[in-house]
């Protein structure tokens, strides 16, 4: 315990303090369950149960209350996922990465295919493991699309960001749009998942809420179909399905 901070400010029971006027004159330590550690950092193992030197944990309580989390590049997805993008830049929810983080660290094993004229990512992947509405496996940037179009063989006369439900894709066997249809987050529970100021109840409902908003509109990006001139470029799941089937996804 330690003396409350106005304790000048109350009266002991006797002429002398005692035992007896712990509660009037004390309040208990902070404790590291109560510390809101860094970008990066995450509480220790037992925090609720490690006590900070003052009533309210402070900036000079970090060590003993954080330690650096682990990043996906320390863990081994499991058969048919692969890691996402920079998993050195990703961090798991602990020190060490566990079976908690495979969602936050891999993604399916996926193959890019470019699929006939109106047809939806869907009708593409139909046979190779279903359409992936992962946004991470998706081109974030033009380097990133220009690779895939390559890899398959794909010239572009011109190319915008495009946007569409249906992109990327290629129109008219000439002009390509190359940015994916992005996952519109309402912003009233936006980033609320991940705010540990909230209470685990609200952390809890917004990061439903926000699932749910994603797969809306993955199954939107990969039922969407193109004008009856225009080819998409879809990401299908698997690449060899002789190695996996869905129940290992």
């Amino acid at each position: 315990m330690v003396t409350k901070p106005d304790a000048e400010a109350y009266r002991c029971a006797l002429d002398v303090c005692g035992r007896q006027d712990v509660f009037q004159c004390c309040r208990n330590v902070g404790n590291c369950g109560d510390y809101n550690c860094p970008e990066g950092k995450v509480q220790r193992e037992y925090a609720k149960h490690t006590q900070c030197d003052n009533a309210e944990c402070q900036a000079e309580d970090e060590d003993k209350c954080c330690v650096e989390s682990a990043t996906c590049d320390s863990f081994t997805c499991p058969k048919c996922t692969e890691w996402k993008k920079e998993p050195s830049a990703i961090h798991c929810a602990h020190e060490e990465c566990g079976e908690q983080d495979t969602y936050t660290c891999c993604s399916k094993v996926s193959e890019w295919l470019f699929g006939p004229p109106g047809q939806s990512c869907n009708e593409v992947c139909n046979n190779r493991g279903g359409c992936n509405p992962d946004d991470d496996v998706w081109p974030s940037r033009l380097n990133d699309f220009l690779k895939v179009s390559t890899e398959l063989g794909i010239t572009c006369a011109g190319i915008q960001p495009g946007e569409s439900m249906y992109d990327p894709s290629r129109s008219g066997g000439r002009h390509c749009g190359w940015k994916p249809y992005k996952v519109l987050k309402d912003p009233s529970f936006g980033g609320l998942d991940r705010d540990m100021e909230a209470s685990p109840a609200m952390r809890a409902q917004a990061a439903a809420k926000l699932k749910a908003t994603e797969a809306l509109y993955a199954n939107i990006r990969c039922d969407a179909k193109p004008p009856p001139a225009t080819q998409r470029f879809c990401v299908c799941s698997v690449s060899d399905m002789g190695t996996c089937d869905s129940s290992e996804l």
